[in-house]
């Protein structure tokens, strides 16, 4: 009956759009791969950038401490001589403020060095899950390559054998408006009718529209339209 060949078209139908869908996310795929790679190489590229801006920051440091350091053996040079003991206690209160200056600076040096050292890691360990990311794009490429010969073939053959079939079980009056649903909504122009319900759009058929699906009437959802048959 033409129910039971609306049926089996919905079932070729339904083998077509998942090849095509394989067929398309294959592309999607290596891009989602390929993101992750960029996203990642992006990220060392920052870290890097945080690296050397450490790098300046202590640098400056360290340069500060040693030119702090010139200016208290200046000072201390400058003790011998002070002409009274005002003047040696004020140049003893400036170089001890140098010293704590320069302890301070001292501090805030090594503090940058363990940062240096950390970010230093992270470069590394972000290198080590690029190179994995870039491990994982190389075999989806290949995956994605390898398959899609198949997937075409695949989609080639059930072209064919939904034309046939379509053929067969699409009354003459129908099939313009088949070819135009099915070009929207692939295998979902078709649905099955189980307990007086489209199960495309889960409307409830009327009882005699029913009865018709059940003696093989080939029937459109006077809701959403698709080609009914009988399910269950």
């Amino acid at each position: 009956m033409a129910n039971s060949g609306i049926r089996e078209l919905h079932e070729l139908l339904l083998q077509l759009d998942k090849n095509r869908n394989a067929l398309t996310n294959g592309p999607r795929r290596v891009a989602a791969a390929q993101n992750a790679v960029s996203q990642q190489e992006q990220e060392i590229d920052a870290t890097k950038q945080t690296l050397v801006n450490q790098q300046k920051d202590a640098d400056q440091k360290n340069l500060q401490f040693k030119m702090n350091q010139q200016k208290v053996i200046d000072q201390k040079a400058k003790l011998n001589l002070c002409k009274n003991n005002n003047e040696y206690e004020i140049l003893m209160r400036a170089i001890d403020g140098e010293l704590k200056q320069n302890d301070k600076i001292e501090e805030e040096y090594l503090g940058l060095l363990e940062q240096i050292d950390g970010t230093k890691a992270k470069v590394g360990e972000l290198t080590k899950v690029l190179e994995t990311k870039k491990a994982t794009l190389a075999r989806v490429q290949n995956e994605v390559k390898a398959e899609e010969a198949g997937l075409k073939e695949a989609i080639s053959k059930y072209e064919g054998l939904c034309a046939t079939a379509a053929a067969a079980a699409i009354p003459e009056q129908h099939v313009a408006y088949y070819k135009r649903l099915v070009t929207q909504k692939g295998a979902d122009a078709l649905a099955a009718a189980v307990d007086r319900s489209c199960e495309g759009c889960y409307t409830t058929i009327p009882p005699q529209v029913f009865v018709n699906i059940k003696t093989g009437d080939v029937i459109l959802c006077g809701d959403c339209g698709r080609f009914l048959y009988l399910g269950g």
